[in-house]
């Protein structure tokens, strides 16, 4: 179990439980928005088109720009999943207006994106309570929020102390940060609702 506190932040440990945990909502023709490395694929039974900024030929992933309206049809996908991408585009609305357009009526989309997290090259952040504001077209709207005050003070605490590039010094380090991570794990703290959060997972139905 904590060896993927080795590899991960606590924020994506949680982020992929979510996922996995509504991943059963995605099913058919499934659109993967910045896909990447197609990480997630296992997760969803369905055919997957993945898109991104970059080609990748070697993984069939398209490009394409979701800042702008895509060259697929109206209603075309069953479910769309983007994991940790809209933090990237240049605003929510378009991006959006994109999803409820892509989707078929009654039919999901994924979406998360990171709030109090290192900077890692993304444009912008977005609260819950402003995902709720722009979504309004939407027929069902829930909007999770990933992480508190304690797994956030984990995750800065494991950046900085993990900066080292020597492998060695990291289980070092990360062996004497075994017990507060076991007290924490002891206490449930990931359990708690707080208003500091690392990230936001929406779950739209149009």
């Amino acid at each position: 179990m904590f060896i993927n506190f080795y590899k991960k932040t606590w924020h994506r440990i949680l982020l992929e439980k979510i996922l996995k945990q509504e991943s059963h909502l995605i099913t058919g023709n499934i659109l993967d928005v910045g896909s990447g490395s197609r990480r997630y694929d296992n997760l969803f039974n369905g055919e997957i088109i993945a898109i991104d900024k970059c080609l990748n030929p070697k993984l069939n992933i398209i490009k394409a720009n979701f800042n702008q309206k895509t060259k697929f049809v109206d209603n075309y996908f069953d479910g769309l999943i983007s994991i940790e991408v809209f933090e990237y585009l240049e605003n929510l609305n378009q991006p959006i207006n994109e999803v409820y357009r892509l989707l078929k009526p009654g039919h999901y989309a994924l979406i998360t994106m990171p709030f109090m997290y290192h900077d890692h090259g993304d444009n912008i952040r977005y609260t819950k309570e402003y995902i709720y504001s722009q979504t309004n077209n939407f027929s069902e709207v829930d909007v999770k929020t990933i992480g508190n005050a304690y797994t956030v003070i984990w995750d800065i605490i494991r950046k900085k102390v993990f900066g080292s590039k020597k492998s060695l010094n990291k289980k070092i380090i990360f062996i004497f940060l075994l017990p507060i991570l076991l007290i924490l794990k002891l206490f449930k703290v990931e359990k708690i609702k707080d208003s500091y959060y690392s990230g936001i997972f929406i779950k739209l139905k149009k």
